[in-house]
């Protein structure tokens, strides 16, 4: 709440003004200060500056709420955003959950950003009446309007019969293409809110969250990258918990060597895992694993406040991702979500040289 914008917390306009032509414009700008900085840099009583800083932190640090009340907010707003993947919805307790972030972490090809464009229609079709709108943050070039009408005509043929409905849809999806992680931390702080406010933007998907990183970053820059990746994520969590709609973020996967495959010359075996690391595994709020094995592929839902841990079969068809309830799913290996292996029916291997 500390990134919110100090334009849209109420404050008189000519203080307001007075504050922007300061370079004071995030609530996280004036609070870091102290009173005595804020008195020469704003030229106001002691007492104002008080009352300025008590009025700012009141309305970005709301009073707690009680069950009683989050229930009655429920009836009236939706508290997720379904998938059109029954066993998911099911697990989640109705779909994507608002106000949190939603990550979906998987391989090459097996259908996250197929995923990403099946959720813009939902996304638009939960409250088409009203005009709802999706965000799309699209950092590695593969959003396909086509595709996406593809999907809402084969999954919906009655909501969107012909071009006139598509062509409504395709309307309400606003696509950014941020360039670098400095250009997407710009627009996360920036634009975005505002967008949100005008379009009545229903979600916000994110594809991917390492892409970006990893082209910024050198191997010996982690610090910078997890810095970086961590006002990332506190924006996203801000823009979720603010408007109370769900973010959905994909993210690729790394391989991390170890362990003796048995193949002799010190050969081991490579087992793929989420990017980013452990911070931004934490940053989430729950984790869909998309893997591929025995012929199949299995959505699993990993780390969740709400759900167990559960795993069903999908196929990528014209209609976007369904589940394939024929499909039975492999058994479940222990271990922490924050480094759990995503199954793979290839195995890397390495020479043990690559270590030292």
């Amino acid at each position: 709440m500390a990134t919110r914008q100090l334009s849209r917390i109420g404050l008189p306009p000519p203080l307001a003004q007075r504050l922007a032509e300061r370079n004071v414009q995030t609530a996280r700008d004036l609070l870091q200060r102290t009173l005595l900085e804020l008195v020469e840099l704003l030229d106001l009583p002691v007492s104002t500056v008080k009352r300025i800083l008590a009025e700012v932190a009141a309305k970005v640090a709301p009073p707690p709420r009680t069950v009683a009340d989050l229930l009655r907010a429920a009836a009236t707003k939706p508290l997720h955003l379904r998938t059109g993947l029954g066993p998911l919805d099911a697990a989640l307790l109705g779909g994507l959950p608002a106000g949190s972030v939603t990550e979906l972490v998987g391989a090459a090809g097996l259908g996250k950003t197929q995923m990403c464009l099946q959720m813009c229609v939902l996304g638009c079709l939960e409250r088409q009446a009203e005009g709802a709108s999706v965000v799309y943050l699209d950092t590695e070039k593969k959003f396909s309007g086509r595709r996406m009408t593809q999907i809402a005509r084969e999954r919906f043929p009655d909501a969107f019969p012909g071009e006139e409905a598509l062509a409504a849809l395709a309307a309400r999806v606003l696509v950014y293409n941020p360039r670098s992680s400095q250009d997407l931390l710009s627009v996360l702080g920036q634009s975005l809110e505002q967008a949100v406010i005008d379009h009545k933007v229903r979600l916000i998907i994110l594809d991917s969250a390492a892409c970006l990183a990893r082209a910024d970053f050198a191997p010996g820059s982690l610090p910078d990258r997890q810095r970086m990746l961590g006002q990332q994520a506190s924006r996203l969590k801000y823009l979720a918990e603010a408007f109370q709609i769900p973010v959905l973020v994909t993210n690729q996967v790394t391989t991390r060597i170890g362990g003796d495959t048995g193949g002799g010359a010190g050969a081991q075996q490579g087992q793929l895992q989420a990017a980013l690391g452990t911070m931004w595994a934490h940053a989430v709020n729950t984790r869909l694993v998309l893997m591929q094995t025995q012929g199949h592929r299995f959505l699993h839902v990993a780390k969740s406040p709400a759900a167990p841990s559960t795993i069903f079969a999908y196929r990528v068809t014209a209609a976007g991702l369904e589940d394939d309830p024929a499909v039975a799913p492999p058994r479940l290996a222990e271990g922490s979500v924050a480094h759990q292996a995503i199954a793979n029916d290839q195995l890397y291997e390495q020479a043990a040289a690559f270590q030292a």
